[in-house]
């Protein structure tokens, strides 16, 4: 039968202090390293990811466009049917920041309110786009009259919100339609809408 004195295994000639101190020091050091060659893993995976163009649009759609010009390109129209309705020639739509946001002053019950909206413009041209930013000036003029002569019961609602993106359109499309002939954009978003 085993004795006290044989079952010691960590013991060290001092009368047992520190006993297994190496082996602590051992499992903390491991611990830290492997903390941190998961966080430089994570680091490179994320910075990696952030590095990769975004082509998640492209490939679904079964087009190509030229990133560093800015250019974008029309699917590719060369007999291929599009998805499953056998649609040919469809062109891409085009989205486009109306960049800043729009921040005006409004009226509302308790006195003067805040609003401030970013839009985005689309479109199935680059030309169209081209016009927007060539008529940028009146575009953004007349949008952030048509803003600040709201009232919060106006655009408090969901519908009052359509009503306006829609009244946004029209203007923009009036604008474009009096300088090329054009109305050239189908449809306004908005990405953020903040009131006080």
């Amino acid at each position: 039968m085993a004795t006290e004195d044989d079952l010691e295994l960590d013991t060290d000639e001092q009368g047992g202090k520190g006993a297994g101190l190496p082996v602590k020091k051992l499992l903390i050091w491991g611990g830290g390293g492997l903390l941190a060659i998961m966080l430089l893993v994570g680091i490179s995976v994320t910075t990696t990811l952030m590095l990769l163009p975004d082509k998640s649009h492209d490939v679904a759609a079964g087009e190509s466009t030229d990133e560093e010009s800015g250019d974008h390109k029309a699917e590719k129209t060369s007999g291929k049917k599009e998805g499953k309705k056998g649609k040919k020639g469809k062109k891409e739509i085009i989205y486009h920041p109306l960049k800043p946001p729009f921040v005006v002053n409004f009226s509302g019950p308790a006195g003067v309110r805040y609003l401030q909206i970013d839009m985005e413009v689309s479109a199935h041209n680059q030309e169209a786009i081209d016009s927007v930013e060539k008529h940028k000036p009146v575009i953004r003029n007349n949008i952030l009259l048509l803003l600040g002569a709201q009232t919060y019961d106006s655009i408090s609602s969901r519908e009052g919100k359509d009503k306006l993106r829609a009244d946004v359109l029209a203007e923009i499309q009036k604008i474009l339609k009096e300088n090329t002939g054009k109305p050239g954009v189908d449809d306004v978003y908005f990405t953020s809408l903040v009131m006080q």
